[in-house]
């Protein structure tokens, strides 16, 4: 159903000429449905017109008939337009949205309704004629167009935020709801990308929210690499486990503890992405030349949390949770405390130097976690679990790893 929205304050037949330049453009309306701020009862004639028509009109009004004295005026009629096109959205296939009439504020809260919600055209119309002469008949009305005395001047098609139109369908939405929806996505700036709320997703038009449902493939790797992302899983001691990246982190060994040889282990055929599934007997024993068998080198730890954080970085990931458990890495020289300050000072520092030539950079909060046991011994959970309570209590500095 074509449905011709519109508003005016007792100049109705601005309404028929918009109907009428719809037409001259092929496009059938099926109702209309426009707010009135002013004027009484809709003439005979323009009843009329659009009964011979068959065309179904309503009208509604604006509180305080469209009177604006306040913002909070403004922000209450506008509440009502956009509950009012919510409402038209869901009943219509098309919207034909005419923003030429009325008062300006008004006209422009419809032009922003159309842009949440959508369009199938926003338009307003030229009159080239003098103030006094504009036609005033609905035959007028026919001959001014057919002499492009009057023109059709489109906006174009706004395609709407499909999240808000998904929510407006299935919850009632108010104006203040919408304001703070838009507001929290207009307000952020790259530097704030790990505050991003998901509702930013909205911005994207239909086709491409259609793609991202579909499921990923190979083809996709340089895309998902390109996306924002968060890592809320990510293992300290699990990184670095082979190759280039190990060879730097056991290179950067200093004299705070022995670094023995490297084992021999074998990984699996096309690792990362083993064309078999890795038993888990064999997995655990894949970072077994790191963590807690070199990381108990300061130098190495260090080397470590740079590389790591130049992995998240090069992943395009924003924040991330990295699980630590400093006991593991402690020593007599280091208490597990001292291994979680040099920890968390370290990604300090990472996010600093990062910030400052960078306009994308990854936030990290540390999680303390503990390794299981099957002997009896919680000692270790137990420490681990102190010392994440000594920690959050101490950790409150933003913008710091926490």
């Amino acid at each position: 159903m074509n449905i011709l929205l519109g508003l005016t304050d007792n100049k109705d037949i601005m309404i028929i000429q918009a109907l009428l330049l719809l037409e001259s453009r092929s496009v059938s309306i099926d109702e209309v449905h426009y707010i009135r701020t002013a004027g009484e009862e809709i003439e005979n004639d323009i009843q009329n017109y659009y009964a011979a028509k068959n065309v179904r009109v309503l009208t509604n009004s604006l509180p305080n008939f469209g009177i604006l004295k306040s913002e909070n005026d403004y922000l209450v009629q506008e509440d009502e337009l956009l509950k009012w096109y919510v409402e038209k959205s869901k009943i219509a296939s098309n919207l034909y949205v005419f923003i030429g009439g009325g008062h300006k504020l008004h006209s422009l809260a419809l032009q922003k309704c159309a842009f949440l919600f959508g369009a199938a055209d926003v338009f307003h119309m030229f009159v080239n004629v003098k103030r006094d002469e504009e036609p005033k008949t609905i035959d007028e009305i026919k001959v001014a167009i057919d002499s492009k005395t009057i023109l059709y001047a489109s906006l174009g098609k706004e395609p709407g935020w499909p999240a808000l139109l998904n929510l407006s369908s299935s919850m009632t939405m108010d104006g203040n709801t919408i304001r703070n929806l838009t507001q929290k996505i207009g307000e952020r700036t790259i530097h704030q990308i790990n505050e991003y709320p998901f509702e930013s997703i909205t911005l994207l038009p239909s086709a491409a929210i259609s793609w991202l449902n579909e499921s990923a493939n190979e083809n996709d790797a340089d895309f998902i690499l390109r996306l924002p992302k968060v890592e809320l899983h990510c293992h300290l001691g699990g990184f670095a486990a082979f190759g280039e990246d190990l060879i730097k982190v056991r290179e950067a060994a200093d004299d705070s503890y022995k670094v023995d040889p490297v084992k021999l282990i074998t990984k699996p055929y096309k690792w990362p992405m083993p064309e078999k599934v890795c038993p888990l007997d064999a997995y655990m024993k894949l970072g077994d030349n790191n963590g807690s068998y070199i990381l108990k080198n300061i130098g190495c730890l260090k080397r470590q949390i740079e590389l790591l954080y130049d992995h998240l970085i090069l992943q395009n990931i924003g924040y991330a949770e990295v699980r630590c458990s400093p006991f593991n890495y402690s020593s007599d020289e280091f208490t597990g405390l001292d291994i979680l300050q040099i920890i968390q000072l370290h990604f300090d520092i990472q996010m600093a130097e990062a910030k400052k030539i960078r306009e994308f950079w990854c936030h990290v909060n540390l999680i303390i976690i503990a390794t299981r046991t099957d002997n009896g011994d919680i000692r270790k959970i137990e420490d681990h679990l102190q010392l994440a309570r000594v920690a959050e209590s101490n950790s409150k500095l933003e913008g710091n790893a926490k």
